[in-house]
């Protein structure tokens, strides 16, 4: 088995329990095409793991989005810092979290813009 399939199958768990947080457009599989297509990346630890991507604007501005994490908060906020440093070397100008609003107490530096809220209709 490869050490994708084997970190992703392990890290299932925590990034399911992720998108049921999210609005529900993506499924488990989804997430996991995604990865496999070069679309989004792929952060696991012993404990956690997180899914980011890089969106591009029409004025160039490159951002890092913390799409999905979960697990041991320890360890995502080393992931995150890894998953900064290597957003810097793409040319990323920000880094976004939509997220709980523990993600800010945790994690330095983010300042709140607003709050994403969703209304099932």
């Amino acid at each position: 088995m490869n050490a994708l399939v084997e970190h992703f199958d392990r890290s299932r768990p925590w990034l399911e329990a992720a998108l049921t947080h999210s609005v529900g457009g993506y499924d488990i599989a989804q997430v996991r095409a995604a990865i496999d297509a070069g679309t989004a990346q792929f952060w696991p630890t012993a404990n956690s793991a997180a899914v980011t991507t890089i969106d591009t604007f029409p004025s160039g501005l490159k951002v890092l989005q913390f799409w999905l994490a979960g697990g041991s908060l320890d360890e995502l906020t080393l992931t995150e810092a890894n998953a900064l440093a290597w957003a810097r070397t793409l040319g990323c100008g920000k880094a976004v979290i939509i997220g709980r609003a523990g993600w800010q107490r945790r994690l330095a530096g983010y300042r709140e813009a607003g709050r994403i809220l969703v209304k099932d209709l």
